[in-house]
């Protein structure tokens, strides 16, 4: 009786541990079920003090058969068809992701959405606002359209999963999609795990530590060893990040990347040239989390404006204790001393010509009809000058100044000399403002060695220089491939110490941190770090390992040289939001700023599967019961046979 109860048992823990590991997502079974491809992208969750933006899934996930809509009639059929007979997930062809096909299938019943990306987008779109950041710049009360194309679906709140896939993926799930409306078996189904802990606003998130403020780390550099208030400075900005639908696919090639390219190009050229005759200092910096209302920017200039230290980490006074800053080196610089700010911003994509056939970029200014500007003047003779394929115009007919990260500086000092170059007079003419589908084939790469000589020259002539302008081609393609195209190359290798684990260029800003002690560091801010370091240092000393095997505090491990180079970070966080160290958290206490947050996940993951027909498994079931309730006849048979037979038992 006891070997019987115990084979019996054996029987069940058997069972129950088949079960178990089918359930298991961490499980050899699991593996062998699902198929979990290596690169998604999610849609996330975001908040303001307003409300809630974004997606998210149930705790536990979303799942359904694959639905392809990838043609009007697909569409239909979701429609107006017969309803689905099971829970659907629906595959959207890029050409049927847009805020009024979400509008039209959010009528029926579906699990989540997965968006392909096997092909371009056909058509011109922005998932944008239509004036990005208006509450935040110099005219908040603006009906001016900037974003003609932008139709606000990433504003738009989701209580579903939805992710874009990478091409090979895609092109398996169009796949899956067309066998499932074949009716073919087994189904193709597929698991959406987004699950985001925050919900709201974001003073509810922050008090519950369920969400971290926007942001991240600007970067500025000079060529200067130190900032002095004997010289005027000349600012030279581009906003380094950018944003998407999807915002690990951020690359942003026309919305600011490009930009990118053109000021490190820049900075390597001027390297080049001889600066003894500069009566300017020439400051270079990439504003971080500017596309959540000039997180960086403003940042920056409340610090050189209103930061005072109350505690000093050490004697060096190069770190505040309280309030915490990390680099005090922005103490150099006045407010007072920027004679001028000249920005890059839209510029990889100029569309108007002049008589002379060239392409035209705008010089946006406040009041562009001004007689008296500096700035304005040198561009334009530069511009007059060089027998190049690109020039400038005034943008007279334009009423205000575009979106940008000048602003900041404007609202606080209206009087600074300033223009913010743009690839178009007026709206946008950028096909995919803030998408994903804003990629290298969307800027004009046979114009970018024409555009940093204009804009290098320009730079050089207003610091009192009178030099030739070469430029390094072979970095300046280099650079462009890797911040359009794929993270990947030599530089990212050389000046990067992890290599990343997706090479897809997305300069989307992610979050500030926790805390801040505790900022997230990501690999796009540290590489413009690192780049601007290795075109800047002063001195170039041994081979290094690391930082702490260089001489001094004053040197960085760049590229395995310790450098000495005027660059620094700068933290880019909103102004609303007040560390308390009390809680550990942050609180809103202005909201007069941005009060962008991102909500807390777990992890996020697309499991794809199959499914068999009904039938199928009801047959199965019945099967599987009748295997195992025939297993159990034949042990009370083999034990009563056995206890006949053989007395011991």
């Amino acid at each position: 009786m006891i070997t019987f109860k115990i084979s019996l048992l054996l029987l069940l823990f058997s069972f129950s541990s088949f079960t178990l590991g089918q359930v298991n997502p961490n499980s050899q079974v699991s593996s062998k079920i699902y198929n979990i491809p290596n690169y998604v992208y999610p849609c996330t969750r975001m908040l303001t003090n307003n409300g809630v933006a974004g997606c998210t899934s149930k705790a536990g996930g979303n799942d359904g058969a694959i639905f392809l809509i990838d043609s009007d009639a697909s569409l239909d059929n979701l429609i107006s068809g017969p309803s689905q007979p099971d829970k659907i997930i629906l595959a959207l062809d890029p050409d049927y992701f847009n805020k009024s096909i979400i509008e039209k299938v959010n009528s029926k019943s579906f699990e989540g959405i997965l968006v392909l990306t096997d092909k371009p987008q056909s058509y011109a779109y922005s998932p944008d606002i239509a004036y990005p950041n208006k509450a935040f710049g110099l005219y908040p009360n603006s009906n001016f359209t900037w974003n003609t194309l932008g139709d606000g679906l990433s504003e738009l709140s989701f209580n579903y999963p939805i992710f874009a896939i990478d091409t090979n993926t895609s092109i398996e799930i169009r796949q899956y999609g067309e066998s499932n409306r074949n009716g073919l078996y087994p189904k193709h189904g597929a698991q959406l795990i987004s699950f985001m802990q925050a919900i709201m606003t974001s003073e509810s998130c922050l008090h519950r530590g369920f969400c971290a403020p926007m942001g991240g780390l600007s970067s500025w550099a000079t060529f200067s060893p130190s900032i002095t208030s004997a010289q005027p400075i000349l600012m030279v900005i581009v906003p380094m990040d950018t944003t998407a639908f999807f915002h690990d696919m951020a690359i942003g090639a026309q919305s600011n990347t490009y930009a990118s390219v053109v000021l490190t190009s820049i900075m390597r050229s001027l390297s080049m040239v001889d600066q003894s005759t500069w009566n300017m200092q020439v400051v270079f910096a990439v504003f971080n989390g500017e596309r959540w209302g000039y997180l960086g920017s403003t940042k920056f200039v409340n610090d050189i404006v209103n930061f005072k230290c109350s505690e000093y980490y050490d004697d060096t006074n190069t770190t505040c204790s309280s309030p915490f800053n990390s680099d005090l080196a922005f103490m150099n610089i006045s407010l007072s001393n920027i004679q001028a700010i000249l920005e890059l911003n839209q510029i990889g994509n100029p569309l108007t010509t002049n008589a002379k056939q060239q392409l035209l970029f705008a010089i946006n200014q406040v009041n562009p009809n001004s007689p008296q500007s500096t700035i304005r003047s040198n561009i334009m003779s530069v511009s007059d000058r060089l027998n190049l394929s690109v020039g400038c115009q005034v943008a007279t007919d334009v009423p205000e100044l575009p979106p940008s990260s000048s602003m900041s500086f404007l609202k606080v000092s209206p009087n600074i000399d300033h223009a913010v170059i743009t690839d178009h007079f007026g709206a946008y003419t950028n096909n995919f403002y803030n998408s994903h589908q804003d990629t290298s084939s969307n800027v004009n790469q046979q114009i970018l060695q024409d555009t940093i000589t204009l804009f290098a020259t320009v730079i050089d002539q207003m610091a009192g220089g009178k030099n030739n302008i070469t430029v390094d081609t072979t970095f300046m393609n280099d650079i462009f491939s890797c911040l359009t195209q794929s993270f990947s190359c030599d530089y990212v290798e050389r000046l990067l110490p992890v290599y990343p684990y997706d090479t897809y260029p997305s300069f989307y800003s992610s979050v500030y941190g926790t805390a801040p002690t505790a900022q997230l560091l990501t690999i796009q801010a540290q590489f413009f770090h690192n780049l601007f370091i290795n075109l800047t240092n002063s001195v170039v000393g041994d081979v290094c390992s690391n930082s702490k095997s260089c001489p001094s505090s004053d040197y960085s491990c760049i590229g395995s040289r310790c450098r000495i180079s005027n660059t620094h970070y700068h933290e880019a966080v909103s102004l609303a939001f007040t560390f308390d160290g009390s809680t550990g958290n942050f609180r809103v206490t202005n909201t007069t700023y941005p009060t962008y947050t991102e909500s807390n996940w777990d992890y996020t993951q697309v499991k794809f599967f199959l499914v068999d027909s009904k039938k199928s498994e009801i047959i199965f079931l019945i099967v599987g019961i009748i295997e195992f309730l025939s297993t159990v006849a034949i042990l009370i048979f083999s034990r009563n046979y056995l206890s006949k037979r053989y007395k011991l038992l």
